[in-house]
């Protein structure tokens, strides 16, 4: 029963039965054809011999009347040749004539008559034989027999005619009644497609306006069930689906509830954290700038003479001092990043052209004891910027400086260029390159590649501040690098930048 109720053999048994119905149809239209040409063809070969019986009769009184040897010959040959016309349309009857055509008679019903044809076509020819082979004088006798004979002949052949249109229109009236039973059929096959279409139709409108309310937040709705087995299983298995996405989505709820208030307490500690570091950066660099100064006073002599190694020990005490500052501030740069509390100060016409010439002198000091060709190309005409003059040197001087810092040997080389109304400075090295594994985390905060931690300096903030810096500058900041081939890095920002502000 759950089998007969299911949509795959409602289905299957309506192809069915179409199926059945088409191939009846086709096998009916091919028969109708067939036997049609059949009986028409039939029909005209039995009426051709009704024609050639008084054709014979009439031959025969022309043959008798003619007065001329020349006109004899060609009646007995017309006679001569209407006879073996008539024996290969006897012999086509009986088994068929492709050469002319003939389709042979094969109902039984039909057989007696057949039989009787040849039987009085045989006594027929042989009486104009007969008639032939006499003298002239005797010929006369024979006419009538001739012609009782030639109506004897077609009155056959017309009863052979009658009977083949009888038999054609039993044919008919059989596959009329054939073509009835399949029309009834296939209406009552349509009928029972569209009774299992409806039911389609009206169980996916059920699922679907379930589907709609669970879309719409009704987390209770649920399916009707279905007469089609399928569909019951499928609006079951839906029913199921909703019952658990209605627990998940209550589970979920009181975890999001758990997450924002473990947000809202991370926010906080953020916020502390932000707040410390910025206040302890403040309160680091007044002591260590102190501690710079004094130094440089005590090697310049201020305080008294100093000797060599001294002022070598200063040095380094200088040195490290302006280290732990730039980490410092980096730092203090991370942290009003983070807490969204960096603020810009837009200047109007800044010369990009100044500012990489400023980085390139100090790269030049960067690189005075290594055998590094350094390559530049500005050309004169590089636009004036709106921008914070302050951090995108910061940004070009961090770049620049990696790439004087990591490569050894070989070049660096700095170009500047416009496109598409934006400037795009470019940087590229052949120092030892940053390996695939460890692009990813180059803008990473408090991340360093295998390279930046063999040269055990900085924090890992540099770039992702730059790449920060370069999108509150609307501009966008990516690099292509290869493990021992070098780096190339690109900083792009717009030359009109209608966001920003300067500051009056």
């Amino acid at each position: 029963m759950r089998f007969v109720s299911s949509l795959r053999f409602q289905l299957y048994a309506i192809m069915i039965l179409l199926a059945g119905l088409i191939i009846a149809a086709v096998s009916l239209t091919v028969t109708l054809v067939g036997e049609s040409n059949e009986r028409v063809n039939q029909n005209e070969t039995v009426s051709l011999q009704r024609s050639n019986a008084y054709l014979l009769a009439s031959l025969s009184r022309r043959l008798f009347n003619a007065e001329n040897e020349s006109d004899q010959t060609n009646i007995r040959i017309q006679i001569e040749n209407t006879i073996d016309n008539v024996l290969q349309i006897e012999a086509g009857l009986r088994n068929g004539n492709d050469a002319l055509d003939i389709e042979p008679i094969t109902n039984p019903a039909l057989s007696g008559l057949l039989d009787d044809l040849d039987t009085e076509w045989n006594q027929y020819i042989a009486l104009i034989e007969t008639y032939l082979a006499s003298p002239q004088p005797e010929r006369e006798s024979y006419l009538s027999q001739i012609d009782s004979k030639s109506v004897a002949v077609f009155t056959v052949a017309d009863r052979l005619v009658s009977g083949v249109n009888i038999i054609t229109a039993q044919r008919q009236t059989a596959i009329q009644q054939l073509s009835v039973g399949i029309v009834i059929v296939a209406f009552i096959s349509i009928i029972a497609t569209v009774i299992v279409v409806n039911r389609i139709v009206q169980a996916v409108r059920s699922l679907s306006s379930t589907s709609h309310q669970l879309s719409e937040g009704d987390l209770t709705a649920r399916a009707e069930k279905s007469r089609l087995v399928e569909i019951s299983d499928l609006g079951l298995s839906f029913n199921n689906m909703a019952s658990q996405i209605e627990s998940l989505v209550s589970e979920l709820e009181h975890r999001v509830e758990d997450a924002q208030a473990a947000q809202a307490a991370a926010e906080r500690s953020d916020q502390v954290k932000s707040a410390f570091l910025a206040s302890m950066s403040h309160e680091l660099r007044t002591p260590l700038n102190s501690i710079i100064n004094y130094s440089k006073f005590v090697v310049r002599g201020v305080m008294g003479p100093v000797s060599e190694k001294q002022e070598e020990t200063l040095n380094r005490v200088i040195n490290s001092g302006h280290h732990l500052l730039n980490l410092i501030n980096d730092v203090l740069d991370m942290s009003k990043i983070e807490s969204d509390s960096l603020t810009l100060f837009v200047e109007e016409n800044i010369s990009l052209k100044e500012v990489l010439e400023n980085v390139i002198d100090t790269g030049q000091a960067l690189l005075a004891d290594k055998p590094i060709e350094l390559r530049h190309h500005l050309p004169e005409n590089l636009p004036h910027l709106r921008a914070d003059r302050k951090r995108i040197t910061q940004v070009y001087l961090n770049v620049f400086s990696n790439a004087c810092k990591f490569t050894k040997q070989g070049f660096v080389e700095l170009t500047a260029e416009v496109k598409n109304e934006k400037v795009i400075v470019t940087v590229q090295d052949t120092g030892s390159g940053i390996a695939e594994e460890d692009q990813e985390s180059v803008f990473e905060a408090f991340r360093q590649t295998e390279s930046g931690l063999r040269q055990s300096e900085g924090t890992g903030l540099g770039m992702p501040i730059s790449k920060s810096l370069i999108e509150a500058h609307n501009g966008k900041i990516w690099f292509t690098s290869k493990k021992g081939e070098g780096t190339t890095f690109y900083v792009e920002i717009p030359i009109v930048n209608e966001q920003l502000q300067a500051v009056v």
